[in-house]
C-alpha cells in the first residue's frame, strides 16, 4: 500500500462501494434464504401434520386429557410409532452430523414410550433434519460471503488508488478459523442446536399446557403451528446476523492487507435504525482495535450498520445517502450523523 494513505477517494466513494458490497452480498444471502424457508415450509408441514394426527386421534370430547397423552405406547400404535422413527433415523444417519446422532442414541436407549413421548422423539429427529441443512447452508453461504467482502474490499482500494496492488489470496484455514468464531457468545452451529431444543421443549410444554387445560383440539394444534413457526424466523435471522459479521470480517481483512489504518461506522439513516447504532454512527476508531459488537459491527441480531475507510484529508466536505419514510434514497450532508440527520430531517 502507497504510504501516503490520503490519496484515497472521499467517504462518498467508500458509502457507494459498501452500498453495493451489501446489496450483492444480500442478494446471495437471499437466495439461500429462499431455499432454506422452502425446506422449512415442507418441514414444518410434514410436523404440524404429525401433531395434528396425534391430537385428532387422542382427543376425546374434542380436547386432549393429559392422562391420555402420557398413556405408554402399546400394539400396532408402537409398530407404527417404530416405523416412522425407523424412517427419519435412515435420513438422520445419512447426514453424519454428531449431534443427530446424539439425538438418535438417546431416542434409542428409551425403554417405554408413551404417547407424548414418541410425538416428541418424532418432532425431534424432524427438526433435527432442519438444523442439518441450516448448518449446511450458513457453511456455504459464509464462506462465499467472506471471500466476496475481503476481495470487493480490496478491489475497491485498488481501483480508488488507481494503482495494481498485490493482494494475497484467502487463506482455508484462516477463513476456517473465522467461520469457526463464536463472535456472539457462541458458535453458529451450536446456536442451531441450541434453537433446536429449546424449539423441543416449547412444544413439549405447550402440549402439556393443552392437555392440562383441555384446549380445544383445533385451537392446541394452531398453537403448535405458530411455535414451530418460531424455529423458521429464528433461522432467517441467526443466518442474516452471521452473514453480517463475516462481511464485516471480510471487509476489515481486506482494509488491513491494504494498510487502511482507521475505519469510521456508517448507520443506515432511517427510523428502523437502533439505538445502539444511533449512538455509533460516525465514530472512528483504529482498525488494529476493531473489536465486533464492542466498536464494530454487527452491533447487534440483523444489524445493517456498516463500517468504510477513515481518511483524514477527506473528513470535510462531501454527502451520503439516508432513505426517507417513502423507501426513496436522498443526500444529506457527509460529515452528518444520525443524531443529527434524525433532528434536522426526520417530522
Amino acid at each position: 500500500m502507497p504510504e501516503d494513505i490520503r490519496s484515497l477517494p472521499t467517504r462518498e466513494y467508500w458509502e457507494k462501494r459498501a452500498m453495493l458490497l451489501d446489496k450483492k452480498v444480500y442478494k446471495n444471502e437471499a437466495q439461500y434464504e429462499k431455499k432454506l424457508a422452502r425446506v422449512y415450509q415442507s418441514q414444518i408441514s410434514e410436523m404440524s401434520k404429525s401433531v395434528e394426527a396425534f391430537i385428532f386421534k387422542y382427543a376425546k370430547d374434542n380436547k386432549l386429557s393429559y392422562k391420555g397423552a402420557e398413556q405408554a405406547l402399546t400394539g400396532v400404535d408402537l409398530d407404527d410409532y417404530n416405523e416412522r422413527i425407523k424412517g427419519l433415523s435412515m435420513k438422520y444417519k445419512q447426514t453424519g452430523d454428531e449431534k443427530a446422532l446424539e439425538d438418535l442414541e438417546l431416542i434409542g436407549k428409551q425403554r417405554s414410550i408413551t404417547r407424548l413421548g414418541g410425538l416428541i422423539n418424532e418432532l425431534t429427529v424432524m427438526l433435527g433434519l432442519l438444523s442439518v441443512d441450516t448448518q449446511m447452508s450458513m457453511d456455504e453461504l459464509l464462506g462465499e460471503t467472506y471471500q466476496e467482502a475481503y476481495y470487493q474490499t480490496a478491489f475497491n482500494i485498488v481501483q480508488g488508488v488507481g494503482m495494481a496492488l498485490p493482494v494475497a489470496r484467502v487463506n482455508k484455514d484462516a477463513l476456517d478459523t473465522i467461520l469457526k468464531y463464536p463472535f456472539s457468545g457462541k458458535h453458529y452451529s451450536d446456536r442451531i442446536w441450541t434453537n433446536k431444543s429449546k424449539m423441543i421443549e416449547a412444544l413439549r410444554e405447550e402440549l402439556i399446557r393443552g392437555a392440562v387445560q383441555g384446549t380445544e383440539v383445533r385451537k392446541l394444534a394452531k398453537n403448535i403451528r405458530s411455535k414451530l413457526d418460531v424455529s423458521k424466523f429464528n433461522a432467517m435471522r441467526l443466518m442474516r446476523t452471521e452473514t453480517a459479521f463475516v462481511v464485516g470480517e471480510g471487509t476489515a481483512k481486506g482494509y488491513e492487507q491494504m494498510g487502511v489504518q482507521k475505519y469510521q461506522i456508517l448507520a443506515t439513516l432511517d427510523s428502523k435504525t437502533s439505538k445502539v447504532c444511533q449512538h455509533q454512527d460516525g465514530k472512528v476508531y483504529l482498525l488494529s482495535e476493531r473489536v465486533q459488537g464492542r466498536n464494530a459491527s454487527p452491533f447487534h441480531p440483523m444489524c445493517r450498520s456498516t463500517e468504510v475507510p477513515y481518511i483524514e484529508a477527506n473528513k470535510d466536505g462531501g454527502s451520503r445517502l439516508a432513505r426517507g419514510s417513502d423507501g426513496k434514497n436522498y443526500k444529506v450532508p457527509r460529515n452528518i450523523t444520525y443524531k443529527e440527520w434524525e433532528k434536522k430531517y426526520v417530522k
